[in-house]
C-alpha cells in the first residue's frame, strides 16, 4: 500500500518492520539490525543494479550510463532554483 509513495513508503515500511522486530523480540536486538540490513541491501540492489538494467534495456543505453544520469542529471534539467522557486 505504501509503495505508491516511492521513497517515503519504503522507509515507513522499513521502520514498521524494524519496530515490530524490536518489540516482539527485545532480547534479540540483532534481529532488528538484520531487518534494517536486509532493507538497505534490497534498496541498494534495486537502485543501483535492477533499475539501471531495466532502464538500460528499455532505452538501449549502458546501465552505467543510467546510474551516472541519476547522479549527474539532477542539477541540469530545468531552470535554476533561484529563477523559478515555485517550480522546485
Amino acid at each position: 500500500m505504501l509503495a505508491w509513495i516511492p521513497y517515503l513508503g519504503s522507509v515507513i515500511g522499513c521502520v514498521a518492520v524494524v519496530l515490530v522486530a524490536a518489540t516482539d523480540h527485545p532480547e534479540k536486538l540483532w534481529l532488528a539490525y538484520a531487518c534494517l540490513g536486509l532493507f538497505l541491501a534490497v534498496r541498494l540492489l534495486d537502485d543501483f543494479i535492477f533499475l539501471p538494467l531495466t532502464v538500460g534495456r528499455k532505452l538501449h543505453i549502458h546501465p552505467v550510463l543510467s546510474v551516472l544520469m541519476l547522479f549527474l542529471g539532477r542539477p541540469w534539467p530545468g531552470p535554476p532554483d533561484w529563477c523559478c522557486p515555485a517550480i522546485t
